[in-house]
């Protein structure tokens, strides 16, 4: 789990970190659960990278 600082810019922290993710992951992690304030820009960011990004009202819809 990441916890962002209420000054840090939730899409450049979110691609940044799904850029890692699939860079050490090596394509193992093919999912993810994010905060609603994160945009399409972070959820269209993985699935270039072929990681599911799902908003957290996602979940409550299962």
């Amino acid at each position: 789990m990441v916890v962002l600082a209420a000054s840090a810019h939730e899409n450049a922290a979110g691609t940044a970190l799904l850029d890692r993710v699939a860079a050490q992951a090596s394509g193992t992690v093919t999912k993810a659960l994010v905060d609603q304030g994160f945009k399409n820009t972070v959820v269209d960011h993985g699935a270039g990278l072929g990681i599911d990004v799902r908003p957290g009202s996602a979940l409550a819809a299962q």
